[in-house]
């Protein structure tokens, strides 16, 4: 079947599967019904086997709730501006499995907002076994709305990034926000470069506390405990591109317990002496 369409889940206990394909390619940008797929206050919730297709705006969010399970589903989007593929916003237990994600905005954007639950964190979040593709953004962003005392327990393993835009791992949280205990495992990463880049180049990797527009409180946030391990980045070498940046905001706002294991840039092997490595206090 094609449903031409969104749906809208809160409650208990749901399982939305089947082998069909949710289609957004009759509306404009954000002018759909709600999202393709958005969650609000709900838990145990099961999405699986599913084609989405053409979305309007993001793709999943997944507002205040608990324990939901994402598995084999296909988003084929980059049609339309803002249409992240899937967003954790103040929710925990969140395991997304064997999909491929194809988007023009963010992969996976982990969000903090103004929702008003009893736990806003953002934790226990797992990634893994998926293909990702951003044709202009970031394939992961952890941070920029960041209403939530932590961003927290998050594993993000055996990843094939196909291509990306701006840098695939940007982690830069504000309003105090801590993002802490995060692992990311085994990840191929294909550099394709932007035809319409000029001078600009993008990070590979960039953890910096900041300030952005998205804040109501204007200062950064704190980085601790990440580890990055078995991290391989192919395709055309290109001189300047894509370095590690590990960036402190100020003695408040550190970034602190930061771990590079077997990170291969083009080949090289990197190690604390590597020009691809930056690190500022």
């Amino acid at each position: 079947a094609i449903v031409k369409g969104g749906v809208g889940v809160s409650g208990d206990n749901i399982k939305i599967r089947g082998r069909g394909i949710l289609c957004g390619n009759d509306w404009k940008w954000r002018q759909g019904p709600g999202a393709m797929i958005g969650m609000r206050k709900a838990t145990n919730v099961v999405i699986e086997d599913i084609i989405l297709r053409g979305s309007w705006g993001w793709t999943i969010p997944i507002y205040n709730c608990d324990s939901v399970t994402i598995t084999n589903i296909k988003l084929v989007c980059s049609r339309n501006p803002n249409d992240d593929g899937i967003n954790p916003v103040n929710s925990q237990r969140v395991f997304i499995r064997d999909c491929f994600i194809r988007t023009d905005d963010d992969c996976i954007a982990m969000k903090g907002t103004d929702l008003g639950s009893d736990n806003d964190n953002v934790e226990y979040i797992t990634v893994e076994n998926c293909i990702l593709w951003s044709d202009r953004a970031r394939i992961f962003l952890l941070g920029h709305e960041s209403r939530a005392q932590y961003m927290r327990h998050i594993v993000l393993r055996n990843l094939d990034i196909l291509h990306f835009n701006m840098s695939p791992f940007l982690f830069e949280p504000g309003e105090e926000m801590s993002i802490e205990d995060v692992f990311v495992e085994n990840v191929m990463i294909n550099a394709d470069y932007p035809a319409q880049s000029g001078e600009q180049t993008f990070d590979l990797i960039r953890l910096r506390p900041t300030i952005n527009q998205y804040m109501k409180t204007q200062v950064p946030g704190k980085i601790n405990n990440i580890q990055f391990k078995n991290i391989a980045l192919t395709g055309e070498e290109k001189e300047g591109w894509y370095p590690i940046w590990v960036i402190g905001a100020d003695e408040e706002h550190e970034v602190t317990n930061v771990t590079f294991e077997n990170i291969s840039w083009f080949s090289h092997l990197l190690n604390e002496n590597s020009s691809q490595a930056k690190i500022e206090e």
